[in-house]
């Protein structure tokens, strides 16, 4: 009997930790929401209006971190860490592993060798992952 109440005691524990932990993360974006005005796409691609990279890109990317970290993309900045929007959570959990798996995943399917540790923002991850458009200027006519 003492061997059930513990186990239940430590299952209750269990569940009230999980319950704790998604009140605080929408407590969380909930605040965050309250701080930031939600961009749109185009408030979105502005950041990088002076880059050659391409708008299809950033927008992917942006939008593969805000899924990842289940937050509303128009609520993420690029100078917003990485490492810090995980701690919308007590716990750390799969999400960290996820967009770290989805950098090395990437990394290989665009061949590139890129130093994984030294990606700290959502900008580092974008310019990393995001082609740049081919100016007509840098083709070369067939004719």
């Amino acid at each position: 009997m003492k061997v059930f109440l513990v186990v239940l005691a430590i299952v209750i524990t269990a569940i009230a930790f999980i319950l704790m932990d998604k009140c605080y993360r929408r407590f969380c974006i909930a605040r965050l929401m309250k701080k930031r005005q939600c961009l749109t796409h185009e408030e979105m691609l502005a950041f990088y209006e002076l880059t050659d990279f391409s708008p299809t890109d950033i927008l992917e990317r942006w939008f593969e971190v805000a899924d990842i970290f289940g937050v509303s993309a128009g609520y993420l900045r690029p100078s917003d860490q990485l490492d810090k929007i995980v701690t919308l959570s007590f716990f750390t959990d799969d999400r960290v592993e996820d967009i770290s798996d989805r950098a090395i995943e990437l990394n290989k399917i665009l061949g590139l060798s890129l130093e994984l540790e030294m990606m700290r923002t959502l900008d580092d991850y974008i310019t990393a992952f995001s082609s740049k458009n081919v100016k007509p200027s840098d083709t070369r006519s067939i004719d």
